[in-house]
């Protein structure tokens, strides 16, 4: 309930430009927890939302200083420093280990019995099943969602890591996603959501071309 709440005001706060409150729970968070995990979910999880709406340089600005001011430990503070980096703004650099920076951040538990479900329902209904990654994750985690039941012979898995990753070395994290909830993925953008069109679309393709 707490986690629930403080994304609702962390949302708030940022969208009416009240940092002083802001500041104020980012205290209160840190007090009331030590679970390095659940601080890099909610930040992630809140400002993630937040990022997607119509925002302006200078909250970006403000929420940025105020995560570094108290070293708050989520990948969002390194998106939000590439981000403002990109655009030309010199703020002050992370002088503290962010650990959240390469490592996913989603509940497995709970996307594998979405994945399952779906798997279950289209398999009673005898249609085969284009399971996807979620960009930059291994697809063998997806792989393994389904290895102690008996649908894989009705699924075709579909990679987004080698894509994406490739996509990245020469390219910054900004310019296929709009935020970073994901750890080491988030929503994308135009371009993301191309790149991954694209990719299940040469899969399909090389499904009709062998019938």
């Amino acid at each position: 309930n707490n986690l629930y709440l403080w994304n609702m005001v962390i949302n708030f706060c940022a969208q009416n430009n009240d940092f002083e409150y802001l500041e104020h729970l980012i205290k209160t968070i840190l007090k009331s927890t030590n679970n390095k995990d659940l601080i890099n979910h909610l930040f992630c999880m809140s400002l993630s939302r937040y990022i997607m709406i119509d925002t302006t340089i200078e909250q970006f600005v403000n929420i940025y200083n105020l995560l570094i001011k108290y070293k708050i430990n989520s990948s969002v503070v390194v998106y939000l420093h590439e981000y403002l980096s990109s655009n030309g703004i010199k703020v002050s650099p992370i002088n503290y280990e962010i650990t959240f920076i390469n490592k996913p951040n989603f509940n497995k538990d709970k996307i594998k019995n979405s994945y399952l479900k779906l798997a279950k329902l289209l398999n009673k209904k005898q249609i085969c099943y284009i399971c996807m990654s979620y960009p930059t994750i291994s697809i063998n985690i997806f792989k393994k969602f389904f290895e102690d039941t008996n649908l894989c012979s009705n699924i075709i898995f579909v990679s987004n890591e080698h894509n994406f990753n490739d996509y990245l070395k020469n390219n910054s994290y900004s310019s296929v996603f709009i935020d970073q909830f994901g750890g080491t993925f988030g929503h994308c953008n135009d371009l993301g959501n191309t790149m991954i069109a694209e990719n299940v679309g040469k899969v399909i393709i090389d499904i009709l071309n062998k019938q």
